[in-house]
């Protein structure tokens, strides 16, 4: 009679019909799986499809591809905070620009839609 095997992937056992055949855990088993572990410190530079690009963990790769980003490029950065000090101090500052009365929004009165004269009541909602 051939002898049972099953395995419980759970446990990592090993039963026969003599009983449960232990064994032991080893790094190798601990790191490979369904998934691999990733690298704390790899980082990815993904593309948004408008164009725009930003910085984000190696471990986020799949949530992002399956938004539709492409990955432009790989970085390992071993100190995020000091990454970001040193990303914004090489960085320009960009001067803000002045508005112009085109750039006002609608409501506020211009030369083409000057404001209501003085004294008049918007209409009164009846209820």
């Amino acid at each position: 009679m051939a002898e049972k095997k099953t395995v419980d992937h759970r446990n990592d056992v090993l039963d026969t019909q003599e009983g449960p055949v232990y064994q032991a855990n080893t790094l190798k088993g601990a790191q490979s799986g369904p998934h691999e572990q990733v690298d704390p410190n790899l980082y990815h530079t993904y593309t948004k499809p408008d164009g725009t690009t930003f910085v984000a963990p190696d471990s986020s790769r799949a949530y992002y591809e399956a938004k539709g980003y492409k990955v432009s490029g790989d970085e390992v950065i071993e100190d995020w905070v000091a990454w970001v000090e040193a990303k914004g101090k090489s960085e320009t500052p960009v001067e803000p620009q002045a508005k112009t009365t085109n750039d006002a929004p609608k409501y506020l009165p211009t030369a083409e839609n000057p404001a209501p004269p003085v004294g008049t009541e918007p209409a009164k909602a009846v209820n």
